[in-house]
């Protein structure tokens, strides 16, 4: 089949796009035709390089937040020229054998990017490598209670709710964008697809009931090891990006009440708390 492999990059700068760039490159090698395109850039990672059956398109733009506030507030919220751009890239792939699986929408593509799916008639699938599909923040993360949020996404609680790890005006541009994606997905042939069981338990009940929704873990890539045997640890290791909603700090003060070394393995802006 035609796979159409969306995310704003094409370097893997964060979890997604090396998720799609992964998917892509696996996908093309198992015989699909594929065709990988990004927002921002139009350079691309090397694994892409001689890849039969695998097509790269960039489509030149800036991540947003790369912009000035107005800018970016605009972009974010529905970029006319990426979904302009996306739209002349779908029209000759259309067909009953192409599939759109978007990995990463909110740093170039925009919501507008939905609109011009539903515009060329093709099935969707969307990865939720983060909750943004539903929760302005994406993170379901209280960041002025530094605890997990519990409130429903989009409520009146919820767009109140001064979370934003930014600022509130931050959270008001995020708020436009989601209204932006709901109008833009309402009545789409969509398929969801989780992380993990832990990502379905999350996010699952706050996304439209007619959505199919399925788990499919992402790809880890490692050179072949035999299985470990199991048995009693003596230290903590967290590898990851070290931020706050995952939890580093936790995972820090554990290990201190514990008394058992923890290594981390990652970078991020809470190293130097971690390491505090």
């Amino acid at each position: 089949m035609r796979i159409v492999i969306l995310a704003d990059h094409a370097f893997a700068e964060g979890g997604a796009p090396q998720v799609a760039i992964a998917s892509a490159v696996a996908l093309a090698r198992r015989g699909h035709a594929i065709t990988y395109l990004h927002a921002v850039g139009q350079s691309g990672d090397a694994r892409f390089e001689g890849v039969a059956n695998l097509t790269r398109i960039g489509l030149g733009g800036r991540d947003v937040w790369d912009k000035p506030f107005a800018s970016a507030a605009r972009d974010g919220i529905w970029n006319r020229a990426a979904a302009r751009d996306l739209a002349a890239v779908l029209a000759p792939l259309r067909g009953p054998d192409t599939l759109i699986h978007v990995h990463q929408w909110t740093r170039g593509f925009s919501p507008a990017a939905f609109a011009a799916i539903r515009a060329a008639g093709l099935p969707l699938a969307i990865s939720l490598h983060d909750y943004f599909i539903a929760c302005p923040t994406g993170l379901k993360f209280r960041f002025d209670r530094r605890e997990p949020c519990t409130l429903r996404p989009m409520s009146l609680p919820c767009l109140l709710a001064p979370c934003d790890p930014r600022s509130r005006a931050h959270k008001a541009v995020r708020i436009a964008r989601s209204f932006a994606a709901a109008r833009a997905l309402a009545g789409q042939d969509v398929t969801a697809i989780h992380v993990s069981e832990a990502g379905r338990r999350t996010i699952g009940a706050d996304l439209p009931g007619a959505w199919r929704q399925e788990v499919i873990e992402n790809p880890i890539e490692t050179a072949p090891a035999p299985a470990p045997r199991a048995h009693p640890g003596n230290r903590i290791v967290y590898c990851g990006r070290l931020t706050e909603e995952k939890g580093v700090l936790l995972v820090a003060r554990a290990a201190r009440m514990a008394g058992v070394p923890a290594l981390f393995i990652g970078e991020g802006p809470m190293r130097a708390a971690i390491l505090a």
